[in-house]
């Protein structure tokens, strides 16, 4: 293992016994979705971890399952999630292995105890759901005849226990996990609609099969974070993939798994520093394509777009076409550079990569206040806004105030004069002189100078009583007298 990365502490188990549940006892927030139906983690869902100044990597995993096919006749993913369990087996310094101690030794915990003997990966047995002594006893009594690991009770409802099975991982992790490596990087959200490959976009920029893929819409459900280091020509950027479960109309959400599915990738991307819009080059700027694409615009996300699925589109439509097409369906994501891309080959992912590489160039842009009110003297005297109701929009001064996004702060006579057209005027002009590259929005914030006035002298502050000299005072006594 690098001395770069953190030591990785795996969750395995048969689907339905509380992974989820230990996954965020141990992390200390909602990462992993928690749901009374077997089988709702698929990926792996990672996330840093720390407990007694030590760092790790904590990774959950998807169910094991000896069934093939659901009660329905619907494919399941049980070997997709086996050779993800397998993969993490191998990476692996500690393994929590959690059961139930209700429903007691299982066929299928036998079969995973055949599994995890052939590793050499030491194991804890976390024994879910010992809420009371007794069913600690019971823990013990059952689990000892496995023969491997060291059996704990715990109770994610409660919270015990958790601080025992840390203990014991603690003794199997390197001196040298220490908080260097639990830098996130640059945030990239991966969302688009359902089915558009967006798990296939992920896996082919790392070069290896780290999250499921299936031609099934909605198999991703968790917003799984993997971190990685792209690699340009003079340097290298480190990046958190963001991979979202795909986005769909609220109306067609027809469980509460979806609906938490559809809350972390939208949450997702409110927290990224960047978005990758993925298309379906076949079906491009659908409706749902547009409504994702508008709150990555209402949030003024830098945004890449990448209409996959070119080795198909690609026989019927030339690139031209399909970019003019998209650009006049999403006409708000002009601001946003669009690639035909093909996940399977690999085909066009250098100009997705470098396309990142300008947006964090753009990201670290800073203007000096100076040359920004000088832009802005120009700017309104050369086209000054419409008046309204017989009054002018005057920017007084500006400055930048965020970087990603670039926001800039004016400061104005009243924000209620400018006409929305004339806003985005502003906008387009400061992202032409400061920010032209593709890529990256550009936010104005109008804020009223309190102490000016529509003429530009300064005024009473709000409150504040004029002090009168001793000759107003007596020529106001004079006039009570009269």
């Amino acid at each position: 293992m690098s001395e770069d990365k953190l030591p990785v502490v795996a969750i395995v188990g048969r689907p339905n016994v509380g992974k989820s549940s230990f996954f965020n006892a141990v992390v200390g927030r909602r990462v992993s979705i928690v749901h009374e139906q077997s089988g709702v983690t698929r990926d792996r869902v990672a996330a840093s971890a720390s407990y007694n100044d030590r760092h790790f990597l904590l990774v959950d995993t998807g169910g094991l399952s000896g069934v093939n096919t659901s009660s329905k006749g619907e494919p399941t993913f049980d070997s997709l999630v086996l050779d993800q369990v397998k993969t993490v087996l191998d990476e692996a310094e500690h393994l929590f292995w959690v059961v139930d101690v209700k429903d007691g030794l299982t066929a299928l915990d036998e079969e995973i105890a055949g599994l995890l003997r052939k590793t050499d990966v030491p194991i804890t047995i976390a024994v879910n759901k010992s809420d009371n002594e007794t069913l600690a006893e019971t823990a013990y009594a059952e689990f000892s005849k496995l023969g491997i690991g060291n059996i704990v009770p715990v109770s994610c409802v409660h919270n015990s226990g958790i601080k025992t099975c840390l203990d014991e991982a603690l003794q199997n992790l390197p001196e040298r996990s220490t908080e260097r490596g639990l830098d996130p990087g640059f945030r990239l959200a991966i969302v688009g609609r359902p089915n558009v490959g967006k798990s296939a976009i992920i896996n082919t920029l790392l070069g290896e099969d780290r999250v499921l893929e299936s031609d099934v819409a909605g198999t991703t459900r968790d917003a799984v974070e993997i971190p990685i280091e792209i690699v340009g020509e003079n340097e290298s950027l480190p990046v958190t993939l963001v991979d979202t479960a795909g986005l769909r109309r609220r109306r067609q959400v027809d469980s509460v798994v979806e609906y938490f599915s559809v809350q972390r990738a939208e949450s997702a991307i409110r927290h990224s520093d960047a978005c990758l819009l993925c298309l379906d080059a076949t079906q491009p700027a659908t409706s749902q394509d547009r409504r994702i694409a508008r709150i990555i615009a209402d949030h003024y996300k830098p945004c890449v777009i990448a209409a996959n699925k070119w080795d198909l589109a690609g026989e019927h439509v030339d690139f031209q076409q399909l970019k003019k097409y998209i650009r006049r369906k999403m006409a708000f994501m002009r601001y946003a550079p669009v690639s035909c891309v093909c996940a399977i080959s690999g085909y066009n992912f250098d100009e997705i990569i470098e396309n990142l590489f300008v947006i964090k160039e753009q990201m670290q842009v800073d203007i000096p206040t100076n040359v920004l009110n000088r832009f802005l003297y120009d700017i309104s005297r050369r086209t000054p806004a419409a008046a309204v109701s017989g009054r002018i929009f005057k920017v007084y001064y500006g400055t930048l105030t965020e970087s990603s996004p670039p926001t800039f702060l004016l400061f104005c006579n009243d924000p209620g004069l400018c006409p929305d057209q004339y806003r985005k005027f502003l906008q387009n002009k400061l992202k032409e002189a400061f920010f032209p590259a593709e890529g990256m929005p550009v936010r104005v914030i109008l804020r009223p100078r309190r102490e000016a006035s529509a003429s530009g002298k300064r005024q009473q502050k709000p409150g504040k009583k004029r002090k009168q000299t001793p000759q107003h005072k007596s020529k106001g006594r004079r006039k009570k007298s009269k």
